[in-house]
């Protein structure tokens, strides 16, 4: 840390540096090396796509649906602490950062991924809060933490992506959200991106508006599965393109042709 200030002492001589000079230069040196980096922010990733992250850099936020159904050992949610210095672990806040005990955690790489730890009861539980921490390796560790609300529903599908005519007439069906739960009702949300273009009836999904790929390729919105007072939100994703049609009927879009409308979705929309 100090060879800067030693060279200088020992090429220029002590007698012809000023004392301010070399306590400015001092301080400057104690400056840089006890300064640390702090974790500046978090990023995740869920089943369903990027999760959207609220909050402060240290403690940031997100809500995400999930299928009540999933498995015990199913991936929840990835989580990624940007720090100056690596981040040495991940793990659940002490006190309340995994409630009834319905995740565990391990850190892969540089992320953090929570797991489910048991089967999920819906019936009791259709939210679980967790707080995850991450903490990095620096000489004063610092901590960042993130608090991710899961809410699970009893959609039977992660997401409801569709492939369209160009164009889609006004009025049009575009597919059938489904759910475990018959008494349970779909609408479209509020506020979303293309929310203006396509309304729930009867249970199925039909267009608002007509969908032309002059306008758009890829239209996006969020459905609401309310079950009673319990509410999860879900992804939808509309291509209107003749070519991704099979046998001239509108299907729920899996496999490959899921990643391509991923795609779109960050290089298109």
């Amino acid at each position: 840390m100090f060879t800067l200030l030693l060279d200088l002492l020992v090429n220029t001589g002590i007698k012809k540096i000023k004392m301010s000079k070399i306590l400015g230069l001092l301080c400057a040196l104690l400056f840089v090396g006890y300064t640390e980096a702090v974790i500046t922010g978090f990023t995740g990733t869920s089943p369903a796509g990027t999760m959207t992250v609220a909050g402060t850099a240290t403690a940031a936020t997100s809500t995400i649906s999930l299928q009540s159904s999933l498995a015990s050992g199913a991936t929840l949610f990835t989580v990624t602490a940007a720090a100056g210095d690596t981040i040495n672990t991940y793990a659940f806040h002490t006190t309340n950062g995994n409630p009834g005990t319905y995740g565990a955690i391990a850190k892969v790489g540089t992320a953090g991924v929570v797991t489910l730890a048991k089967a999920l009861d819906y019936a009791t539980t259709k939210e679980v809060v967790f707080i995850v921490v991450a903490t990095d390796t620096a000489s004063t560790p610092n901590t960042g933490s993130m608090t991710v609300t899961v809410k699970f529903g009893p959609s039977t599908h992660t997401a409801y992506s569709f492939c369209v005519a160009d164009p889609t007439a006004l009025g049009a069906v575009i597919g059938t959200p489904s759910s475990s739960v018959s008494t349970a009702v779909w609408t479209v949300a509020a506020g979303g991106t293309d929310a203006a273009k396509f309304t729930v009836a009867s249970g199925v999904i039909k267009t608002a508006a007509i969908l032309q790929s002059s306008d758009k390729i890829h239209y996006t919105a969020d459905l609401t599965l309310t079950d009673g007072t319990a509410t999860s939100t879900w992804p939808l994703h509309v291509l209107v393109g003749n070519t991704c049609l099979n046998s001239g009927v509108s299907q729920v879009v899996t496999g490959l042709a899921m990643i391509l409308i991923t795609v779109l979705a960050i290089h298109v929309v």
